[in-house]
């Protein structure tokens, strides 16, 4: 439960590329951002608290939040993608990985690209070669087991992931990544820029759900 409001008081916006927030009205009542995503069997929402923020903090973006949740599909052809969207370091580290996990890492990078996209609210008008991510040692995150039913969402550490923003980008940004299944994996960006140094990011609380739970609650 985030806020007191009640289902039929809930009012939303749409940003100039479509991004969905709360009405600078609620926004302001309950310090709320969200953002979703879907792929295939799963949508993911996040919901972050900003609950000290003031109505201009609000106004100027001085929290950013996006994520992504993205399914590997063996059909797609990655390599057009690969040339035209990501970097020449994200390209190279790609490359050296065995065959194996070239796809894996691809989807990987996808999903943290979609999310930092959705956060800005600029989505594919940001030039997704602009920026880049990597991973410490070009580490391939995967869990052993994915036997546990249901599934439980895994987060890799803080410093396996690398973010390079765009040089017009002022924000502080923390990214996180982690897997679902073998095969799906999530991202979440959060940028902070110079009005909101004060706020802090804690570790996510992540749970699953059913669509029945959600109606209920």
């Amino acid at each position: 439960m985030h806020s007191d409001v009640l289902p039929q008081q809930w009012q939303f916006e749409y940003g100039e590329k479509g991004k969905p927030s709360l009405s600078v009205e609620l926004f302001t009542q309950t310090g709320l951002h969200f953002n979703l995503s879907h792929s295939g069997d799963w949508l993911m929402i996040g919901v972050l608290s900003c609950a000290n923020l003031s109505r201009t903090y609000a106004a100027d973006n001085a929290v950013l939040f996006g994520l992504d949740i993205e399914r590997l599909r063996a059909s797609t052809n990655i390599q057009p993608i690969l040339n035209h969207y990501f970097t020449a370091n994200e390209v190279a580290d790609l490359v050296a990985l065995p065959e194996v996990l070239q796809r894996q890492r691809f989807f990987d990078l996808w999903a943290l690209k979609e999310a930092y996209i959705k956060a800005t609210g600029k989505g594919l008008a940001q030039s997704l070669s602009s920026f880049s991510f990597s991973f410490t040692d070009n580490h391939v995150f995967q869990i052993d087991s994915f036997s546990v039913s249901p599934p439980l969402p895994r987060l890799c550490r803080h410093d396996e992931i690398h973010f390079t923003a765009p040089v017009t980008d002022n924000c502080r940004w923390v990214c996180r990544f982690g897997r679902l299944t073998d095969t799906y994996r999530f991202s979440f960006c959060i940028g902070i820029n110079d009005l909101a140094n004060e706020v802090n990011i804690a570790e996510p609380k992540m749970v699953l759900t059913s669509l029945a739970q959600l109606l209920v609650a």
